[in-house]
């Protein structure tokens, strides 16, 4: 999303972006964007009058407001089902110019909630009714995107990786980690929750660990408890190889901090009995959509994966790390690894330079 806000402000065009609160930091893009207050209506509007005010109708006032003035020529992109549902109460007469990015995708059959099937319908009716474009990360999510949302129709269909563009810049390592020096280091980072593998990853921490491997996993979410966390805390205390790093780290200094690290985790565990309807189908051709995978291939980073269909396929011509059949994989998968670290780091930027880069 930021490497196309990027583009937009490249081209002078003028960006508003609506959300529910401004970022605390942007980087370089502080003071290029215009936000705006999204109104509140996903998944449901507020009942209390004054939450409905002061979160719903104040700020649709004041969006229909500019869009006399401001937005009448304007392209309106919307991300999922959450940004089309809230686009179209701001922009009803629209509809014809919204370009749909998809970074989830929502499958009916996997929702148990009444509230939630309503919400996909309404989302369909839309989609049927026809938009301008459709942004998704490769034919696997395109295809199953056309079969959850059958009748959609577009004008144009474009394939962009989720994944960020190289910096040219060599800056030194965003607050470095302190590790056994005579252990090479793993990196988990992102989603501290059961379906992004976590837990199966601890399970072998205990039981079958690579012994020259140190595991580090990064939670961006100190004001959140979390029980996994507390659980890791825990394992560390008892001596296992495992470093906490509890750390909110903004997109900018990101990359600079994994860069550190030897190896990478990129796990999803689909669940279709989640009820959510995003754990089943949606992360089990999670493929290119995998922002975790696609940083860690830019920065060089061998990296073990999750069974999937794409990940499969582009193992057969890069070899960027080990596709795990099954979590009781990893000390195996480590030893490959610490024995192809060099090629492996090589051939995982090779990919994201022919495949992945955004900017192809």
């Amino acid at each position: 999303m930021l490497v196309l806000i990027e583009k937009y402000l490249e081209r002078k065009d003028r960006v508003h972006l609506f959300t529910y609160e401004k970022p605390e930091y942007m980087g370089d893009l502080d003071g290029k964007i215009h936000f705006e207050k999204l109104p509140s209506f996903y998944p449901r509007m507020a009942r209390r009058p004054k939450l409905f005010f002061k979160a719903t109708l104040m700020p649709l006032l004041l969006c229909w407001l500019k869009t006399i003035f401001l937005f009448r020529r304007t392209k309106i992109i919307v991300v999922d089902q959450e940004g089309l549902l809230t686009a179209y109460k701001i922009f009803p007469r629209q509809l014809h110019r919204f370009n749909y990015i998809s970074f989830e995708i929502f499958v009916a059959k996997e929702m148990s909630n009444p509230q939630q099937l309503e919400i996909k319908q309404e989302e369909l009716s839309l989609l049927q009714k026809g938009l301008n474009s459709l942004l998704i990360q490769d034919q696997y999510r395109h295809a199953l995107f056309m079969e959850e949302n059958q009748g959609c129709q577009f004008k144009l269909v474009n394939f962009l990786p989720v994944a960020p563009v190289l910096s040219k810049q060599n800056n030194p390592i965003y607050s470095p980690v302190k590790t056994p020096a005579e252990k090479k280091t793993i990196i988990y980072s992102g989603s501290i929750l059961p379906w992004a593998g976590i837990l199966d990853i601890l399970q072998e921490l205990q039981s079958n660990w690579h012994p020259n491997y140190q595991l580090v996993v990064h939670y961006r979410f100190p004001e959140i408890e979390n029980p996994i966390v507390e659980k890791i805390k825990n394992l560390a205390s008892t001596g296992l190889p495992v470093t906490l790093v509890v750390q909110k780290i903004d997109y900018v200094n990101y990359y600079d901090f994994l860069k550190q690290f030897d190896a990478g985790f990129a796990t999803y565990i689909p669940n279709p009995k989640s009820a959510k309807g995003m754990d089943g189908k949606n992360f089990e051709i999670i493929g290119l959509a995998s922002g975790k995978f696609n940083a860690q291939m830019m920065l060089g980073i061998p990296t073990l994966t999750t069974d999937n269909e794409i990940f499969r396929i582009l193992k057969e011509k890069y070899n960027f790390g080990y596709v795990m059949q099954s979590f009781h994989d990893i000390r195996q998968g480590l030893d490959i690894l610490e024995k192809e670290e060099g090629l492996m780091r090589k051939e995982a930027k090779q990919l994201y330079k022919e495949v992945l880069n955004p900017e192809l």
